[in-house]
Formats: C-alpha cells, structure tokens, sequence
C-alpha cells in the first residue's frame, strides 16, 4: 500500500489540484492512503472531496472495494490570504488589487517577496514546527508540495525527506525566467 502525504496552502487556486490529485489517485488506486495537511479553512472540502473519490471509486470497480477515506492534518497557524491581509494594516491590498500601470507596477515589484512568505517570522517557525510533527507522524513513501507553500518545502528541506512540488501552473511560469535578455518580461504573453 502506498501512503501520500500532500500539503497545501487553502486557497482554491493551489489547493484544487491537490483535490483533484487526490481523486485520480484514488480511482487509479483504490488502496491508496491519501493524508493532506493544510490550514483548518479547507477541511469541509477535503472532506466533500473524500467522500466524492470514494463513492466514484466504487462506481468504477465494484462496490466490493473499500477505498480509504482521506486523513486531514490541519495547521493551526495563519493562511496565506490572512497573511497578506495582516500586512501593515492591509497596505498591501491596494496594490495588488489597482489597475494596471507603470506606478502600479513598481509597486508590485517591490512587495513581490512580501506576497510570497507573507507571514511573520514566529507565524512561519511555528507552522514550520507543526508541520514537521505532522510529516514525522504520518511517515509518507512521498510528499507532494504546494510550489507555494514554503512551509512544507522548507520542512521537507530539512528532513530529507522524498517529495515533489506540485504546481496549479505550467511549465511557462517557471521557465521564463531562464529565458535571455530578460525575455519573460516583454517576449511571452502573461
């Protein structure tokens, strides 16, 4: 039997994949045992998820099988988006959300890594914490991470333990950037 632990951040951008995954898992093998660790704000839809992959499941190869509900871990510490909103009195906010141009521009660029570990730094240490319990306990053949989640890539890191990065984008997102003179910025379409 194979055990997956996947770990997400709780917004629907990242963490449907992570749902999603976990569903054709589950029909490819019904035997598998799926753990996921995030923020306690996506517990009812792992749980609806569940309970969808297990009834398909069973559509698929016989109501004989009994394929494993999925085991939440949550996180007790902030989400991403409650992150962003406690930045400096939700300064940030405005930027992201304002039309596009040169002035809203730099000021996205300069709050790019702000955006990206939102979290204070005893907020992120002690998600760091909580997660490595959960990574210890569950003790997975495979980690699956969140490409933005750096909790779970940073605790992965340091344990050495067998994971990949699971990301909502393609292969564009990542790879522009390794493209020369500075072509991400005026040759690909975003």
């Amino acid at each position: 039997m194979t055990k997956l632990l996947l770990a997400t951040n709780t917004e629907f951008g990242q963490a449907n994949v992570f749902l999603a995954v976990c569903h054709a898992l589950q029909q490819l093998d019904p035997d598998i045992e799926l753990h996921i660790t995030s923020f306690a704000p996506l517990a009812k839809h792992i749980e609806n998820a569940s309970n969808f992959s297990i009834r398909t499941a069973r559509q698929t190869h016989g109501p004989e099988i009994n394929p494993r509900p999925w085991i939440f871990h949550p996180l007790h510490g902030t989400t991403m988006v409650q992150a962003l909103w406690n930045i400096n009195g939700n300064s940030i906010v405005p930027g992201l959300v304002a039309r596009p141009g040169f002035s809203t521009c730099r000021k996205i660029m300069a709050t790019g890594m702000t955006v990206l570990l939102p979290w204070k730094p005893e907020e992120f240490v002690e998600t760091c914490k909580e997660l490595e319990g959960v990574v210890k306990e569950v003790g997975a053949d495979l980690v699956v991470v969140d490409c933005l989640f750096s909790h779970g890539l940073t605790v992965c890191q340091k344990l050495g333990v067998k994971y990949l990065v699971l990301s909502p984008n393609t292969l564009k997102e990542f790879a522009a950037f390794k493209q020369p003179w500075a072509a991400v910025v005026w040759k690909y379409p975003m």
